[in-house]
This record gives structure tokens, C-alpha cells and sequence, in this order.
């Protein structure tokens, strides 16, 4: 087991006074309470009257993209979002969610022919979540283009953090391939979060090779350690150099860090969970 972490972790200098732009998925996550609706069902045949609000349907603002974006807004550091949506209903709640939270959308471009991603998350008995997404074609964020993303936007930017799931499709997997490219060239820093969803979208050749060419200008990559480095390594540290390190996601178990000068291991909160 690597030590735990105290504090720095390697002398690469991943500091920067400008924003972190996170480019990716920008989605409402509809929940679909079926494990709550069963349980209701069956406390009703039982003769019990269940308590209100038991299997009630919610619309969140999601998609890791626009999650990432958030969280780094929340920890106090200028936050852009690079996105597109469809002029619809869906597209408006996130961007005003977005500027609401302090995330400067200025980037989430406007689609008026593809519709704003839909992801159904089904949540059983036990809380797990199982996730759709629909349409999985023809979405808003899978249609970014090259000029939506000008070189203008990279001299405003200290890092760009890519959320893997979109290089699975063009036009919007080569827009971002090419610049998390074009990013690192100018000096920018760039992260990846592999995020494959290999179970939905398979792990095709071009989806391969794109989430490689992303990883090999990465400072930091980011993934589970079961589920997504398996596809991309033998293990994390086999992706480490002096210039990147490895974050693995390890569930309960928190994360492990791996870095040319040693691994180290971060815990998580002793909590009681309350939603999955």
C-alpha cells in the first residue's frame, strides 16, 4: 500500500493564475427511482402506507463535463465550460445552472438541429445507478466544431481537462483531440478524465487511438482503476513520467496518486453515505 499523502507530492509546477477550462459532456441527468417505485408497490400490497415522496422523478444538471467545471468553481478557481447544447429546454436549465454556480459558459456553444443529450440513470434497490443516454446519435455536445474553440480561447486559458467519453464520436472527438493538441503546444496544461463508459459505447479503434493522442499531451490523467485503466495500460503506473502523473479512482478505498518520485495513497471521508 503507497503511503498516505501529506502534502506535495512531486516538484512539477501544475500551477495557474487562469482559468481551468473543462471541455466534454454537458447533460441533465433524468433519475428514474425504479428500485424506490418497487419497494412503494410492494409496501402497498403489504397493507403499509409508505411514506411521501417515495419514487419521485428529478431532473439534475450533469454530465462530467459540466461537473468538473462546477466542482473546480466551488474550490475557488476561475472555472470555464467548453460544451454545445440544443436550443431547448434542457440546454437553457444547464447553462443557467452553469452561471449560477460560477462557471463562465461563454464557450457552450448553441446547436439549433441536434437536441441536448438526455442521460437516464436508473437507480435500483440498493441505490446502484445504471445509466443511458439518448439520443445516443445526433446530440448537441457530440457536433463541436474546430472554430468553436478558436486560439484565442487557449491564451485565456492555464488548462484544459477533457472529458474522454466525447472523443468516442466525431466531429466533436477530433475538435477536442485537436486541441488538447494545439493546448499543449501553446503551453497550457492538459488533464484527461478517461471516463470510458466502455459498457454504453463499446471501445472502438478511433475511440482508441483518440483517448491515446489525448493521454500522450496529458500532465495529468485521471480513470478508475478496475474499469478504465485496464483498457489503456497494464496498470497506472505504467503511465507515469517526469512531466505526468497518474490519479486512479479506487472507490471506497479513495484514490492512489502515482508520480515519478513515488506513490501515495488518499483516503476518503468517514461519512454516512446518503445518495449514491
Amino acid at each position: 500500500m503507497p503511503p498516505a499523502y501529506q502534502g506535495k507530492v512531486c516538484s512539477m509546477n501544475l500551477k495557474t493564475h487562469k482559468p481551468v477550462l473543462c471541455a466534454g459532456d454537458l447533460l441533465p441527468d433524468l433519475i428514474l427511482p425504479y428500485g424506490n417505485a418497487k419497494e412503494y408497490l410492494q409496501s402497498v400490497r403489504a397493507g403499509i402506507k409508505p411514506g411521501e415522496k417515495s419514487a419521485l422523478v428529478r431532473v439534475l444538471c450533469g454530465g462530467s463535463g459540466g461537473n468538473t467545471a462546477v466542482g473546480v468553481a466551488k474550490l475557488g478557481v476561475p472555472s470555464m465550460m467548453a460544451s454545445k447544447a440544443g436550443r431547448d429546454y434542457q440546454g437553457k436549465m444547464l447553462g443557467d445552472d452553469l452561471t449560477a454556480k460560477g462557471v463562465d459558459a461563454s464557450y457552450v456553444m448553441w446547436d439549433d438541429e441536434n437536441p441536448t443529450m438526455l442521460t437516464l440513470v436508473v437507480t435500483d434497490e440498493t441505490g446502484d445507478r445504471y445509466m443511458f443516454a439518448w439520443p445516443d446519435n445526433g446530440s448537441a455536445h457530440m457536433n463541436m466544431l474546430p472554430e468553436e474553440l478558436p486560439d484565442e480561447l487557449i491564451a485565456k486559458i492555464g488548462w484544459v481537462n477533457i472529458s474522454g467519453m466525447v472523443l468516442r464520436s466525431n466531429p466533436t472527438g477530433a475538435t477536442l483531440t485537436d486541441f488538447a493538441e494545439r493546448c499543449a503546444a501553446a503551453g497550457v496544461h492538459v488533464s484527461i478524465d478517461l471516463n470510458l463508459h466502455t459498457e454504453t459505447f463499446g471501445w472502438a479503434e478511433e475511440y482508441s487511438s483518440r483517448i491515446r493522442r489525448v493521454m500522450e499531451v496529458s500532465t495529468v490523467i485521471f480513470g478508475s482503476l478496475g474499469e478504465e485503466f485496464s483498457f489503456v495500460c497494464d496498470h497506472p503506473k505504467d503511465l507515469v513520467r517526469e512531466d505526468r502523473m497518474v490519479v486512479a479512482r479506487e472507490g471506497k478505498d479513495g484514490c492512489t496518486l502515482y508520480t515519478a518520485e513515488g506513490d501515495y495513497s488518499v483516503g476518503i471521508y468517514d461519512l454516512k453515505v446518503a445518495d449514491t
